[in-house]
């Protein structure tokens, strides 16, 4: 069982993944190398929410903390949209400008669009 501190870090980890995701113009700079000390990538940023920060798995801490409400069932919804854009985003990115494509990959933007609505809802709670 997680102390009350771990928990609130977990949902700070999961809320600036979720940030990340939400922000195309930051990532353009990030996966596109333009950023002047930083860079990442499609797998980086997946990689963050789900292997580092546990996504799955906060959903369901979240359920039990807080029950299923709207804010849930977007996080829900985002949770499948990306694993419905995994394999596709992992293929891209292993093109000659595959990050470019990515970004401008219509269902990407969907998914960017969605972590916005989630961080403003998120931010009104």
């Amino acid at each position: 069982m997680m102390s009350e501190t771990n928990n609130k870090i977990w949902e700070l980890n999961i809320y600036q993944s979720l940030k990340d995701i939400s922000d195309i113009e930051n990532q353009k700079l990030l996966w596109l190398g333009k950023h002047p000390t930083e860079i990442s990538s499609f797998t980086e940023t997946l990689g963050m929410l789900y292997d580092n920060f546990e996504f799955e798995n906060y959903l369901d801490f979240y359920k039990s903390h807080h029950g299923v409400n709207s804010l849930f069932d977007s996080m829900q919804e985002l949770d499948r949209m990306i694993s419905n854009y995994q394999i596709t985003g992992y293929a891209l990115e292993m093109e000659k400008g595959g990050a470019e494509k990515i970004l401008n990959d219509p269902k990407w933007i969907k998914i960017s669009k969605k972590a916005s609505d989630i961080i403003k809802h998120w931010d009104l709670r």
